[in-house]
């Protein structure tokens, strides 16, 4: 005997009597859906293809880590997310009433790296070419490439008063993808000069940069640092901003002009961070001055900390050090995010890539003197000394950059009573064994 509702559902219809009743539409046949991931487990950046099959579905829409209406069959390549370990790829498909869910799971594989010491005491840069910008025994500025060693020199037509002057010395600041460097020179007491030192093909501006005190370059010879308005040979500025020179013209980069400030990032499209005084003597805030032109103050995420941007990639995140932890500002963000660390008391963030792997240095647990160097990729931090193969005798105490192609420059530094000084070490990704 039919009850009373189905009585009702068979003479309305269960199209109707479902929204009076919470009837299933029976008339519908059950859909179903099957989904496949080309892979499981997936480098950084690697791309997977899911493809599916249904039956009985009139449409699908991506959930989880993807998005979009798809076909009742198809294929589609997919960028697998580089903030974390694990993302699940969803496909719900319908017909009428009902729906069939189906779902992968995509694992990034911890980083492995094989480790090459380099012919230098220190370095300071490393651009997407695997070139990196250091010194050599004699403390002078040099570039390691494939092909050999290359010196930076100063003088000439680059950095004057060059001809016979030597200068006291020299340091190089900034390394680009077309091998130029910037640097600045000291030619005696209160005499310094910024300058740009073309180790490639590049063209470059005559004379001195009109830049007091410069920090980051980027591949349109863009340079940001600390405003110097008077005479740079010699008299001291009366001015410290935050400034972008372009084209040899300086533009004040920072939200509020008077104030001490500095430019300390800029990546190639143009986007500048920095840090700057709100007030004379007053608290210290963070900035990020866009493309368009347009400045944003970030502020601070602790009363008294003093902020520094280190690192900016291509999307415009910014990491570095706020006090004593590392930070990262996302692409697109103005939330100041603290960093993992490896637990001790004091960490930093020295550098961000395309993938937006972080690299930096932490102090360990229980150790606050005891410094290790650290990668943050997909949303996991690491010891880079796990990371590395065949490391015996090698302890990695600073994470120094990390390019595009996810090359990492580190240094292992040793400070005791018989040893004082730094190996430095380029990591290049390999395929997990």
């Amino acid at each position: 005997m039919r009850s009373r509702n189905g009585l009702l559902a068979a003479a309305l219809g269960c199209a109707v009597a479902m929204a009076l009743l919470g009837c299933a539409d029976d008339s519908q046949p059950i859909p179903s859906v099957n989904l496949t991931s080309s892979e499981t487990t997936v480098a950084l950046g690697q791309r997977v293809t899911l493809a599916w099959t249904t039956q009985h579905a009139s449409g699908c829409s991506a959930e989880g880590a993807w998005s979009g209406s798809k076909a009742p069959t198809g294929s589609e390549s997919v960028a697998v997310p580089l903030t974390q370990a694990r993302s699940t790829f969803g496909l719900g498909c319908t017909q009428g009433s009902r729906k069939a869910h189906a779902e992968v799971v995509v694992t990034i594989a911890a980083p492995r790296f094989a480790m090459e010491k380099l012919p230098l005491g220190a370095a300071g840069d490393l651009n997407d070419e695997g070139d990196v910008l250091g010194y050599d025994v004699n403390d002078d500025p040099v570039v390691w490439t494939r092909a050999g060693v290359l010196r930076v020199d100063v003088g000439g037509p680059w950095c004057p008063p060059g001809g016979t002057v030597e200068p006291w010395w020299v340091r190089g600041l900034a390394l680009n993808n077309m091998r130029t460097v910037l640097v600045m020179v000291h030619w005696g007491p209160n005499t310094d000069s910024t300058c740009l030192v073309a180790l490639g093909s590049q063209p470059l501006p005559g004379g001195v940069l009109p830049i007091y005190e410069p920090r980051a370059m980027n591949d349109s010879l863009q340079v940001v640092g600390r405003g110097y308005w008077g005479n740079q040979l010699g008299v001291p500025p009366p001015l410290k901003e935050a400034v972008l020179l372009r084209s040899g013209l300086a533009t004040l980069v920072q939200p509020i002009a008077g104030q001490v400030g500095n430019a300390t990032v800029i990546n190639d499209a143009g986007v500048v961070a920095g840090h700057y005084e709100i007030a004379p003597g007053g608290p210290v805030h963070l900035f990020r001055y866009d493309e368009n032109g347009m400045t944003k103050d970030l502020g601070t995420s602790a009363a008294g900390a003093f902020p520094e941007p280190l690192g900016i990639n291509a999307a415009g995140t910014i990491v570095g050090r706020l006090g004593e932890h590392a930070f990262r500002v996302r692409a697109g963000s103005s939330a100041i995010e603290s960093l993992p660390d490896l637990g001790g008391s004091w960490s930093m963030a020295v550098d961000v890539n395309e993938l937006e792997q972080v690299v930096g240095t932490s102090a360990l647990l229980g150790a606050p003197d005891t410094w290790r160097a650290t990668l943050l990729s997909a949303g996991t931090l690491y010891d880079l000394n796990d990371l590395v193969v065949d490391a015996e005798g090698v302890t990695l105490t600073d994470g120094s950059a990390v390019n595009a192609a996810g090359q990492v420059l580190a240094h292992d530094c040793v400070e005791d009573e018989d040893t004082v000084g730094c190996r430095v070490y380029l990591l290049t990704p390999i395929e997990a064994p």
